[in-house]
């Protein structure tokens, strides 16, 4: 009995939603932490970022808890990951911009001739021509991501919310409602002034 107490493993990991303790006999430690992962599997994506803190384990066979570490810190942050956040290129659904064919060329050579460099200078351009076009002032993620299809963009920004984060703090964009953002005069007057030609 005392041989077996000495062969238990504890592990505990410590999320914002809550703790989750392991303490098992060292033979059915996979199995439990296989339990952890189903039931990390389960708690929704909306949940406060998950794992900041770090994975603490303690026992007397510290090689197999730092293998069984690691893989579950990892399994950890892709649960729920954030692939599948608004803004994030893998949750990306085309919106129906309403713009005809002569608009969508248009919006096309628009983004040619300003000839942005990088994904902020080309979402600036985006928004830009699409308020032009559409009308309105304000896009949301998908519809940002619809008009950089539309201008011919192939490298779509993976995290279009921290690109959007960034292109707040330059003052290029404000936000316009949940979700929703538009463009300022110091980005518009990036796209106007200091891309290709002059509007």
């Amino acid at each position: 009995m005392a041989s077996e107490a000495s062969q238990r493993i504890s592990l505990k990991i410590d999320l914002s939603t809550g703790v989750i303790e392991i303490d098992s006999p060292a033979e059915k430690f996979h199995s439990a932490v296989d339990k952890a992962k189903e039931l990390l599997g389960q708690i929704p994506s909306s949940a406060p970022q998950l794992p900041r803190a770090p994975v603490v384990a303690s026992d007397a066979m510290p090689t197999n808890t730092s293998n069984a570490d690691r893989p579950k810190s990892r399994s950890v942050r892709t649960t729920g990951g954030s692939q599948g956040r608004a803004g994030r290129l893998g949750s990306f659904e085309p919106v129906e911009m309403s713009l005809d064919e002569s608009q969508e060329r248009e919006l096309r050579s628009f983004m040619q001739a300003k000839n942005p460099t990088d994904h902020a200078e080309q979402v600036a351009v985006a928004l830009y021509k699409g308020e032009q076009l559409t009308g309105r002032k304000g896009f949301g993620y998908n519809e940002i991501y619809s008009l950089l299809r539309l201008a011919g963009i192939r490298n779509l920004p993976k995290a279009l919310d921290v690109l959007i984060g960034k292109m707040v703090d330059m003052q290029w964009v404000v936000k316009d409602g949940p979700q929703m953002f538009a463009l300022k005069f110091v980005g518009r007057d990036h796209v106007e002034n200091k891309l290709g030609g002059k509007e």
